[in-house]
């Protein structure tokens, strides 16, 4: 039962690293319907044609809170098959994101050099959605993504980070030949016939 356990485990683990990144445009667009203007409690209130007028939670900062990052990435370090990943969040309205990534060591102040492979995203300045998307290249080894932003009305400026390791296609294919030959192995365990047994005899005294 604990091979049954660890080998869903390693499936899993292989489907996960393995599934495709979902493109994305620069910022998520606003849905549909009419929405008025935010109110100071933050609340939005959404107007439907032939409805009554609802009321509905929008997105919300702490204090000190500026960006965030809403999907699986809000790890310190992840990994990753993809040669692309989609990092998306949350923003202040007038937030200003750029997203430099770079290889190699880890740098206190990042700057190009001729083997970090390094890269600046301008994402577009933050809507009345307070949601940013950006598809970000990605290259074999160690990646290091920095999100810095700044918030003029506040006067506000800072960075968060993150690190995406992608393995490269060697470690790929031995994943999958593992996964293949481990799955077999219990297929044939699961088809051998059952051991035949015999009977205890009970012997009356």
């Amino acid at each position: 039962m604990n091979k049954m356990k660890y080998i869903t485990s390693i499936l899993v683990l292989g489907a996960t690293l393995m599934a495709p990144t979902a493109l994305m445009a620069s910022e998520v667009k606003a849905d549909t319907t009419k929405n008025v203007n935010t109110t100071a409690t933050n609340e939005v209130a959404i107007v439907k044609e032939g409805s009554q007028t609802s009321t509905s939670s929008a997105i919300t900062f702490k204090k000190d809170e500026y960006v965030r990052i809403t999907q699986s990435l809000n790890k310190e370090k992840i990994q990753t098959f993809d040669s692309q990943i989609n990092i998306m969040g949350e923003a202040r309205t007038g937030t200003k994101i750029e997203i430099i990534v770079y290889t190699g060591e880890k740098m206190d102040t990042p700057a190009p050099t001729e083997t970090n492979s390094y890269k600046v995203y301008k994402v577009k300045e933050v809507g009345a959605t307070k949601m940013f998307s950006q598809l970000i290249d990605l290259s074999e080894g160690t990646n290091h993504v920095i999100i810095k932003y700044t918030y003029e009305l506040d006067d506000k400026k800072g960075s968060q980070s993150i690190i995406i390791e992608r393995k490269t296609e060697v470690e790929k294919e031995k994943i999958k030949t593992f996964i293949a030959d481990d799955a077999s192995g219990i297929l044939g365990k699961i088809n051998e016939p059952a051991a035949k047994t015999t009977p205890a005899v009970v012997t009356k005294e």
